[in-house]
């Protein structure tokens, strides 16, 4: 599914902040709404942050993939995880005070903070939590964010419909929870961390409390501080931005991300390139390893990404042992901007003397022919957004969620094994990138592109920062001279 949605034909941009880039469909608008705050404190801060966001989000923080920074942005100001991750990325205690693990590192228990409450002044137990999370796993394993956390046990028999809920998840009391795990995974804190699993406190009656920063108002435009001596008194969401140009000049929107293809040169404010967890690889899957690094290393990444908006070219070379090229291989082409990818990549491996077959087909059989094993030479999405390296864990662990590449080395495994259960974070993203080379030296894959977006930040405010996950910071934010 993941890979059916990233090719549709319907996707008219690589943007990153638009619904045409999401990693799977949109679900159906929840009958719930965010539940509207009371009357509020007095705010000692009068610094109002103006965002502009697409009109997409439905208010389920499950939906914050890492293709929409937007929503990634709502979601985190509005929700609030078990843990966060500090300035170093790095986790840190949420609305968990603290954990706790079990020697084999199967067993985590997590401890709320006391007198937790929501945006409403409604507590929040570990009761509140379980339903939260196991709300996600019944996303079905077709949606990323729910696929990301298949090492808890019973999570798949959630997400599959054999079971009507998370058999490893369980309240121990009104302040404890309890998470079980399969096997380790040590980026359980990271996974937790991602405003996609940021807790919504879901009340009998429907309905869906904030936990985080902050929270709604009778204006539904206007999202207000929780509490009453942060730097940012309200968050104010425009959903109608005219010239983003004249908007920023005039301080009506402070933070904005822009298509790509927009041109950004001579815009006032700051102009960030944020990356994002999503990258285009080709995929080679012939049984030869000499011709896969063969392919792999003709590869020109800046003649494939150009004129592709969003996406930056990755030229790092695979490293690898004897090559060889094959007389012929069959190329899938998959509608949309990926089979712009696939026809670039085609065109070099013939410009080199190897011919190529193009097989074109609809984004539903191009995923069957890749699921299948049919396909064998195709470019695919690679994306995360849960946590640091996670894409690498979802595509480059044998057996995993998204395998693609079915038997494998015992290096592989041992390489694969040890990212997931290194306890160290710097030791783990060690081995996470000596995954990734991995599978690269053996010619199974060649990152060709990086995407990222394009964000403006406005001179109105002082002290706006953009996280490396696409969170805001608004810990120092204030009012600029011409504010």
């Amino acid at each position: 599914m993941l890979l059916a949605g990233a090719c549709s034909a319907e996707r008219p941009t690589l943007s990153t902040d638009g619904v045409a880039a999401r990693e799977v469909d949109a679900p159906a608008a929840s009958s719930d709404t965010l539940a509207t705050a009371p009357a509020i404190a007095t705010i000692s801060s009068d610094v109002v942050l103006r965002i502009a966001v697409d009109d997409t989000w439905q208010g389920d923080p499950a939906d914050a993939g890492p293709a929409s920074l937007s929503t990634r942005v709502l979601a985190d100001l509005l929700f609030e995880g078990l843990t966060r991750l500090d300035s170093s990325g790095y986790p840190e205690p949420a609305l968990a005070s603290r954990w706790d693990v079990s020697p084999d590192r199967l067993q985590w228990d997590f401890v709320l903070a006391p007198d937790l409450v929501d945006g409403l002044g409604r507590v929040v137990t570990a009761e509140n939590v379980v339903a939260s999370l196991d709300a996600v796993a019944a996303r079905g394993r077709s949606d990323q964010t729910a696929t990301a956390l298949v090492s808890v046990s019973g999570w798949t028999d959630r997400m599959t419909g054999a079971s009507s809920s998370v058999s490893g998840i369980e309240a121990i009391d009104e302040t404890t929870l309890r998470i079980r795990l399969d096997s380790p995974f040590e980026m359980l804190l990271e996974v937790l961390a991602s405003p996609a699993f940021g807790i919504v406190n879901i009340e009998a009656d429907g309905h869906r409390g904030t936990t985080g920063a902050f929270r709604t108002s009778d204006d539904e435009s206007r999202l207000v501080a929780v509490d009453g001596t942060a730097a940012v008194s309200a968050v104010e969401v425009v959903r109608d931005v005219g010239d983003i140009a004249s908007d920023l000049s005039n301080g009506l929107i402070d933070w904005a991300v822009v298509d790509p293809a927009v041109a950004v040169d001579g815009l006032p404010g700051d102009v960030l390139r944020q990356p994002i967890d999503i990258r285009v690889v080709m995929a080679f899957r012939l049984p030869d390893i000499a011709e896969r690094l063969g392919l792999s290393l003709l590869l020109d990444p800046v003649s494939i990404v150009s004129g592709i908006p969003g996406l930056s070219a990755v030229s790092t070379l695979p490293v690898g042992g004897v090559t060889s090229l094959p007389d012929s291989v069959v190329v899938d082409i998959p509608p949309g901007l990926l089979g712009a990818v696939a026809e670039d990549a085609a065109s070099q491996l013939e410009a080199a003397g190897v011919a190529v077959e193009w097989v074109d087909s609809s984004a539903v059989e191009f995923a069957g022919r890749v699921t299948s094993g049919e396909a064998l030479v195709f470019p695919m999405v690679v994306a995360g957004g849960t946590g640091s390296g996670g894409s690498t864990m979802r595509f480059f662990v044998p057996g995993g969620v998204d395998d693609l590449f079915g038997d494998s080395s015992a290096e592989w495994i041992r390489l694969a094994e040890s990212a997931a259960s290194e306890v160290d974070p710097e030791i783990r993203r060690d081995d996470l990138e000596s995954l990734e080379q991995y599978v690269a030296s053996r010619g199974l894959v060649r990152i060709v592109g990086q995407h990222e977006a394009t964000v403006l930040i406005g001179s109105r405010l002082t002290g706006l920062r953009q996280r490396g996950d696409g969170t805001l910071d608004l810990s120092e934010v204030g009012l600029s001279a011409r504010g």
